[in-house]
This record gives structure tokens, C-alpha cells and sequence, in this order.
């Protein structure tokens, strides 16, 4: 029984080094194209679009959005999303908390945001549809697997006892992935975040809204009713790590920011409650 429990420790420590190696990895091939494209085309360069983002459907024409943009977004967003993931592995290291696991992978899923660099290097060499089609399933698919590792994190809030982790993230990754594959993709309309724009707006954000708000009413359950210490404290967490990603989907520089609090705060909550 001990050496199983050794084994599935590891097992998950491991998930969590490759989650760094592979942020690392993305982000410096990401900017490694935003350097690319601020030498070939300039570091005022703008990028053809056709709609300016404000909030989900809500919208307005736009002819252009300066490259610089998207650089400042990875700026802020690469450095905090590797340094996170390497705080809360140390952290499951030290407590074995499922929340931080899940929280990490909530995490990563925000690495993909910096796949907009590559669709914009992509649009400004006028490549194939394809890749930018890709890239755009690709980083709704990592939002949508966001989410469920939040309300997979806020499950174990309320002392749900499965313990099979890996089971909730390939499951998670599966129907995230599933879900990006069907998106319908307008392949001419290209939105000021870099991606092109999906047929149904108002049928994501009601996915998003829905998830979200199941993930936080479980953390408010657990805060409120619950027997863990310093509940508040992981749930005022859990909407920091939502606004956050909310705020980077739609291209807020700062946005990631916000992660720093959050980490602080479940820190907190996991010291208190696991140690």
C-alpha cells in the first residue's frame, strides 16, 4: 500500500514537472516568434482584423491591432505562468493538496494565450488557413480544459475522496480537445485577440459563465459550510485565478498579475489547512 501511495505521489509530481517543461518550452518558442515577427515587420507593425474584442459577441469593426499588443500580453503573462507553476509544485510537494494539482493545471491552460503571438507571425507571412484553424482550436480547447481543472479543484474543496487524478485530467483533456475540434471557425474574420472568431459566441460564453460559476459555487459551499480553516481565503483565490483568465482571454496586459494574489492566498489556505 505504501509503495502505491509512493507511486501515484510521483506519478503526480512528474505531471506537474512536465506541466513546467512544457510552459517553458511553449513560451520560449512563442517568443522567439514575437521577435521574429517584431524583425521582420517592425515593432509597430499592426495586424490585419476585422472585429475589435471588447467582451465575448460584444463588439465592434476594427481594421487593425498594433503588434505590440500581443508582446506586452506575453511579456506579463509567460514569466508569471512559470514562475506559478513551479510555486505550486514546490507547494503539492510539501502538502499533496489536490486543490494546488488541479490549481496548476488551471495554470497552464493559460500558456495557451501565448499561442496568439504564433497566430499573429503566422498572419503577417500570410500562411495557411490551417494554422491559424489549429491555433484557434487549440487555445479554446486549453480554455475549456481550464475550467474543468477548476471545478475539478473546487470538487476537492468539499472533501471529495476519488483520488485517481489522473483519471479527472485525461478525461478533462479529452472533452476540452472534443469541444475545440467541433468549434465552428469564421476563417474570415480574424478578431483583435488573434484567433478567428467561433460561429457561436453566445453558446461559449454560456459554457464558460456555467462552469465558472458551478466551480465558485462549490468553493463558496465549502467556504461557508465546509470544515476546512481558511476557506475564505481559497475561495477569494479561486476568483482571483477567474478573473485573471478572463481578463487574458480578452488581451488586458496586466491580467496575469492577478495570478500573484491568488498563489499568495492559496498558499495561505493550503498551509493552514495541510500542514
Amino acid at each position: 500500500m505504501f509503495f502505491n501511495a509512493f507511486m501515484t505521489l510521483s506519478f503526480r509530481n512528474g505531471l506537474l514537472t512536465f506541466l513546467l517543461i512544457a510552459a517553458a518550452i511553449v513560451g520560449a518558442l512563442d517568443a522567439y516568434l514575437a521577435v521574429l515577427a517584431g524583425q521582420s515587420f517592425g515593432w509597430n507593425a499592426t495586424v490585419p482584423v476585422h472585429e475589435q474584442v471588447l467582451f465575448w459577441f460584444w463588439k465592434h469593426a476594427a481594421s487593425h491591432t498594433p503588434l505590440m499588443s500581443f508582446v506586452w500580453q506575453e511579456l506579463f503573462l509567460l514569466p508569471v505562468v512559470i514562475v506559478g507553476l513551479f510555486y505550486l509544485r514546490v507547494l503539492f510537494r510539501k502538502t499533496s493538496a489536490p486543490e494546488v494539482f488541479f490549481f496548476a493545471f488551471f495554470l497552464f491552460s493559460l500558456i495557451g494565450e501565448s499561442f496568439r503571438i504564433s497566430q499573429v507571425f503566422f498572419v503577417l507571412n500570410e500562411s495557411s488557413f490551417f494554422w491559424g484553424i489549429a491555433l484557434t482550436r487549440t487555445v479554446w480547447s486549453l480554455r475549456l480544459f481550464g475550467l474543468f481543472m477548476l471545478f475539478a479543484a473546487s470538487l476537492f474543496t468539499l472533501e471529495f475522496n476519488y483520488q485517481k487524478f489522473g483519471n479527472f485530467v485525461g478525461l478533462s483533456l479529452g472533452l476540452a480537445l472534443f469541444l475545440g475540434v467541433n468549434l465552428t471557425i469564421q476563417t474570415t474574420i480574424l478578431d483583435s485577440d488573434g484567433l478567428y472568431s467561433p460561429g457561436d459566441e453566445r453558446g461559449l460564453a454560456f459554457i464558460f459563465i456555467f462552469l465558472g460559476a458551478l466551480a465558485l459555487v462549490s468553493f463558496s459551499v465549502a467556504a461557508f459550510l465546509g470544515k476546512k480553516s481558511h476557506g475564505l481565503s481559497q475561495l477569494a483565490a479561486a476568483v482571483l485565478f477567474l478573473i485573471a483568465s478572463q481578463m487574458t482571454y480578452f488581451c488586458i496586459p496586466w491580467a496575469p498579475l492577478l495570478l500573484l494574489p491568488a498563489l499568495a492566498l492559496l498558499e495561505n489556505t493550503v498551509q493552514q489547512t495541510y500542514l
